[in-house]
């Protein structure tokens, strides 16, 4: 039921534009930094539409909720009721500008205090016992009702006043709740805060604006100065978006590439030996097959992951990921430091195992995205007695929604087990489901003992293998010749 005009469709309104821009000067629309919101997350950017309230700014407010309700919902409401306590100014000030600027006469109200408490479940109140519950213009019985408010967050306060409405004004229509600003987000269970509200109360929302919205005029304008938190917004919405929105920015902030080549053979460098490291890559780099190297905590704790990445760039310019066994297995907060980290380190991606939760997941998504860093995502791994089905701890079903969230993200790459078929195929339809065309890292070669021939049948078109001890254990040393015969076995 939600207003699903899209933000991309030609042109920003004037009164979009007018809006935003009244919100920048404002200072309520805040663009460089990172946010903490009332769900916890880090956000950057952040809106406070109190901060609207000089003369000049609040005509602004009120005219950006007069032309959005002129276009979406006009001739479909009475009265207006602003929901204690912003809501008390929004009312009234939205009707006036609704007169002023659309000629359209409607009526404002909103409820005293605690008022409605003391009559219960009482109905067919008289005129006189609704004016001592309500300030303003009291409905009657052919009256339709905008609520209007701020901001929908968890939609509990518009739920409330819902409930209040119903239950003092029966037969009375409201026709819609109207909010400022719609972020356009999901919750923990992967449902916008509208969506859920629309679902549960059966009331349509509209917004002025929608967080897309401030991304197109960010692209609009085409000012320098935008360019960065246009990147970043876009980010955020890749990640915790709607459906909607993540649509939306797809194409403004592509995901880094992991891989260039459909397939290659990735060699796990899981030592401590920075000697054999270096030696392992002097002799691979120029091995026709092999993609990148996948570098390991041992090296990275021993030597340090800058001093790890300097003597790989001796020899070589192909990617570097880091799998920092189990990396997103963590809380949320974390993840901030951790990309910067490896940002700084000269890290083209990381890999990702995010077994604490869907809002862990998002974070350290949204984190790599935003330090420019390539994402694979694993759910499942390659021993025996990882799932329930197969004696352990990891609900089938928790795991295969690793892959879910992270292809709602925009994710394409995913770490499968190479020891596990049936379970590449369950991970491939669900990250399908999402419309994403996987490209897979199946570990579990070699001393794990992975049958090539059935695992290359479910693998698809694009799998880059990662090869470990079958190169790290070379006769000799000799990890060139070791990688050669990997890449003949595995890719050929």
């Amino acid at each position: 039921m939600v207003d699903r005009l899209k933000s991309s469709s030609g042109k920003l309104p004037k009164y979009k534009v007018e809006f935003i821009e009244a919100l920048i000067e404002s200072g309520a629309l805040k663009l460089n930094g990172d946010y903490q919101l009332e769900s916890k997350r880090e956000a950057p950017y952040f809106i406070n539409v109190g901060a609207l309230n000089s003369g000049k700014s609040t005509e602004a407010l009120a005219n950006a909720y007069a032309d959005a309700i002129a276009k979406h919902l006009k001739g479909k409401f009475t009265h207006i009721y602003g929901i204690p306590e912003k809501g008390v100014s929004l009312a009234p000030t939205t009707v006036t500008a609704l007169w002023k600027r659309h000629k359209i006469n409607v009526n404002w109200f909103f409820d005293r205090k605690g008022g409605e408490k003391q009559y219960g479940e009482a109905t067919n109140l008289s005129k006189d016992d609704l004016s001592k519950i309500f300030v303003g213009s009291v409905p009657d019985e052919k009256s339709k009702i905008l609520v209007i408010d701020d901001v929908l967050t968890t939609g509990g306060t518009k739920e409330t006043a819902l409930a209040m409405l119903a239950k003092i004004l029966p037969n009375r229509e409201t026709v819609s709740v109207v909010i400022a600003v719609d972020r356009q987000e999901v919750g923990i269970n992967g449902k916008g805060a509208v969506e859920e509200f629309e679902e549960k109360t059966g009331t349509k929302v509209t917004s002025i604006l929608k967080t897309a919205d401030i991304v197109q005029y960010m692209n609009e304008k085409a000012k320098e100065e935008y360019a960065e938190p246009k990147r970043r917004v876009s980010a955020y919405l890749r990640v915790y978006g709607t459906a909607e929105a993540r649509e939306f920015v797809a194409k403004t902030v592509p995901l880094v590439a992991v891989m260039k080549s459909e397939k290659s053979l990735i060699p796990a460098c899981d030592t401590r030996d920075l000697n054999v490291f270096e030696e392992l890559v002097k002799q691979t780099s120029g091995v026709e097959g092999i993609g990148g190297y996948k570098i390991g905590f041992m090296l990275a704790l021993t030597h340090s992951l800058p001093k790890v990445v300097e003597i790989a760039r001796k020899y070589t310019d192909k990617p570097l990921i880091y799998d920092h066994q189990k990396a997103a297995t963590d809380i949320p907060d974390t993840a901030k430091e951790f990309m910067a980290i490896n940002r700084d380190a000269g890290i083209n991606s990381v890999i990702l195992f995010p077994h604490t939760g869907p809002e862990t997941e998002r974070a350290w998504i949204y984190r790599a995205i935003d330090n420019g860093l390539g994402v694979i995502v694993g759910g499942i791994m390659t021993h025996p007695g990882y799932l329930v089905s197969e004696g352990g701890f990891m609900l089938d079903e928790g795991a295969l929604r690793i892959y879910k969230i992270a292809a709602q993200a925009g994710v394409t790459d995913f770490v499968v087990p190479g020891t596990k078929p049936e379970m590449i195929k369950m991970a491939d339809e669900v990250i399908r489901a999402e419309g994403v065309y996987p490209k897979f890292f199946p570990p579990g070669f070699g001393s794990q003992g992975s049958d090539v021939t059935e695992v290359k049948l479910v693998l698809g078109k694009s799998w880059h293998p990662i090869v470990g001890r079958s190169i790290l254990q070379a006769k000799n040393g000799d990890y060139g010749r070791a990688a050669e015969e990997n890449v003949a076995q595995l890719l050929r």
